[in-house]
């Protein structure tokens, strides 16, 4: 018992640390990035892709495909976002 509850202490702590260098990696990225919830729309969106799309970050958030692709790839986008 002891055991399993050092390691799920451990299992814890190595997915705030995960969880602190993606967003450290994310908001210091040069590059746009941004991550997609499975309902298609904006969960987050770092500095340089809100910059990308013309936009304040707070905006990003919650945007869809829809706001974000052009009308003619809607249909692929929308297929590759149902193979998630």
């Amino acid at each position: 018992m002891e055991r399993a509850r050092k390691d799920t202490t451990g299992n814890v702590f190595q997915f705030r640390q995960s969880e602190a260098l993606l967003r450290t990696v994310m908001e210091n990225a040069a590059v746009g990035m941004a991550l997609v919830g499975t309902d298609g729309r904006l969960i987050y969106a770092n500095r340089a892709y809100a910059e990308m799309i013309g936009r304040e970050r707070d905006e990003c958030v919650g945007l869809g495909v829809a706001d974000l692709v052009h009308p003619d790839d809607l249909a692929q986008a929308g297929e590759q976002l149902g193979r998630l």
